[in-house]
């Protein structure tokens, strides 16, 4: 049962990331006006006769009194829900790590989903840019009888900035999830690159990598792996991500229980 909303939730994240398969996969019907009207009048007459005899036998409805005098709501499924996510919080609580250290980097920020770390090597600060969100899939299948091992690699941005310069050099990353990689395949890739003026970044030319010929490509791909951002970084990078996801994993399960069951 260990992680069963997590795994519930990776499913339907896969289901949703292949909206043509879900669409073939769901019956359609097509009602004209006269068929709707009908359903609406069926419907509207059982929901009358429902409430006429008070029936209710998937939920029992409760109005508690607070103490501030009023009147609280709550159901059963919102105690089977609080129950379920009692347990979810149990299970995961056991797996939380301490937030590993990324060489050559410190960290500058962390904001809920959001988190920054920064070096500076000559007269450059070097910062960079990850957002958890959306970046948490399998490791791998998972063994007879443990649980799916997940792991977040999140896309990131790269900003250099230089103390004599009023530009930014952005270079966006993405992790390489092909299937058929090997030792000389790079964890990530360059997704698109700019060069901002702060005072008007809203009107800055991207580039993305794609448009780049092969002697280009690599020559960032150098230029950032003379500033520490090479397959050492990507390894720790993942390492500290799914640590820090799994954080925030367990603090929304406890706000969501909270915000569940209070009155």
């Amino acid at each position: 049962m260990a992680g069963i909303i997590r795994n519930g939730l990776l499913s339907a994240a896969r289901r949703l990331s292949n909206p043509t398969k879900c669409f073939l996969q769901t019956p359609t019907a097509s009602l004209n006006a006269s068929n709707t009207r009908l359903l609406s009048t069926k419907l509207t007459g059982s929901l009358w006769q429902m409430s006429n005899n008070n029936v209710s036998k998937t939920r029992v409805h409760h109005l508690m009194n607070c103490k501030c005098g009023c009147r609280s709501y709550s159901t059963d499924a919102d105690e089977e829900m609080t129950n379920i996510l009692e347990d979810e919080i149990m299970l995961e609580s056991e797996k939380v790590l301490d937030l590993p250290k990324i060489s050559s980097f410190k960290v500058a920020k962390l904001d809920g989903s959001h988190f920054e770390l920064e070096r500076k090597q000559g007269n450059e600060t070097i910062s960079i840019e990850v957002n958890v969100n959306a970046a948490v899939e399998s490791a791998g299948p998972a063994e007879e009888g443990e649980d799916e091992e997940m792991i977040c690699r999140p896309d990131f941005e790269v900003n250099i900035s230089k103390k004599g310069s009023k530009h930014v050099l952005s270079i966006f990353c993405m992790f390489d999830k092909s299937e058929d990689m090997d030792e000389d395949t790079d964890l990530f890739i360059i997704h698109s690159i700019s060069l901002y003026n702060e005072s008007n970044e809203d009107a800055t030319y991207t580039l993305q990598a794609e448009n780049l010929d092969e002697d280009m490509y690599r020559m960032f791909m150098t230029y950032l792996e003379d500033r520490k951002l090479d397959k050492d970084f990507a390894d720790e990078l993942i390492d500290f991500a799914t640590v820090y996801e799994h954080q925030q994993y367990l603090k929304f399960l406890e706000n969501i229980k909270s915000f569940v069951s209070s009155k």
